[in-house]
């Protein structure tokens, strides 16, 4: 058992720091639910986490590659200090959420009412801690990240003018830099949203290919054979309607945010079932070595492969490539 643990706290704090695997952090902690108990599972968490304080806390400067440290100083180390610790909470309470989820049997353990009920449940808890804790120590860290991705974003063009950017170039990025920011921060739910849901995905897909014995999520259907219900294609219709409408004639900024904020997420659930599309195919038509270059050529042009597996998502419902509704 304390092997196990070790192991896993290590495994934690590993993947959390390296910056690119980041979204694999929840595995160990439901790795530890799923074949140790909560118990253990608890214990994780609270190791992985005062480590991580430790890790500030160090004589001397602190470790520039830490998480959040590209904050500071317009961040305080406290603030930058509880910024990485909500962050990696977040994820560790995802760990627990799928670890919990996958045994569930209920009237609501379908796929579609479980990943909602994770995602909300995944953003719920560390927005209302972030909110408390930012109440109680009296920090605005909306302001504070606002601050911080400006500074950041001045050093990363301080950074190409070194390297031979123009002086009028870098002039106008600088004066730029409020507007971008701003944009970034109003679309920012939506962005935490899609990530909430890649994290859970990954997540799940591990967790069943390496727990087959323990029958995970048994309401589950095939990802392959998966696709939403047709009424969900007015989502993204209706989402796109009022973005337009309120561009060329309400012209309310609330309304805007709102709605793109939508498209992002929308979009987000399009290329999951642009996903099934691509899996069901892969795996009927395609050898093993026929699907691995796939994937590879998706992974090097990952950009356009999203926004192709977003349009084949959203034209699933019309031509229904995988001729589900004839099974159904």
């Amino acid at each position: 058992m304390f092997l196990a643990i070790a192991l896993s706290t290590g495994l934690t704090l590993v993947l959390f720091l390296t910056g690119l695997l980041v979204v694999f952090t929840p595995l160990p902690v439901a790795l530890a639910f799923i074949r140790k108990g909560m118990g253990a599972a608890l214990v994780v968490s609270a190791v992985s986490l005062v480590a991580l304080v430790a890790l500030y806390r160090l004589p001397g400067e602190p470790l520039t590659f830490l998480p959040m440290m590209v904050f500071h100083p317009s961040v305080s180390l406290r603030g930058v200090l509880a910024l990485s610790v909500a962050y990696l909470s977040y994820y560790l309470w995802l760990g627990w959420i799928a670890a919990y989820s996958s045994r569930r049997t209920g009237r609501w353990s379908s796929l579609e009412p479980s990943v909602a009920w994770m995602t909300v449940l995944g953003l719920a808890v560390p927005v209302a801690g972030l909110f408390v804790f930012a109440v109680t120590a009296k920090m605005d860290l909306w302001q504070n990240v606002g601050t911080g991705l400006q500074d950041l974003f001045r050093r990363m063009i301080d950074l190409q003018q070194s390297a031979g950017l123009g002086e009028e170039d870098a002039a106008f990025l600088r004066a730029s830099a409020p507007l971008v920011v701003t944009r970034f921060l109003q679309v920012l739910p939506s962005l935490w949203i899609d990530l909430t849901l890649a994290v859970l995905s990954l997540t799940v897909l591990f967790l069943r290919r390496w727990t087959r014995e323990e029958r995970l999520f048994p309401n589950w259907p095939d990802f392959g054979l998966w696709r939403l219900k047709e009424i969900w294609i007015w989502a993204p219709i209706g989402a796109g309607a009022v973005y337009f409408l309120n561009v060329y004639a309400v012209e309310s900024p609330v309304l805007g945010i709102i709605a793109l904020n939508a498209l992002i997420v929308l979009a987000a659930v399009s290329i999951f079932q642009g996903l099934s599309v691509a899996s069901f195919f892969f795996r009927t038509r395609l050898s093993p070595l026929m699907r691995l270059a796939g994937y590879l050529i998706f992974f090097i042009f990952l950009q356009v492969g999203l926004v192709v597996l977003a349009a084949v998502g959203v034209s699933d419902f019309w031509f229904d490539f995988r001729k589900l509704k004839k099974v159904a």
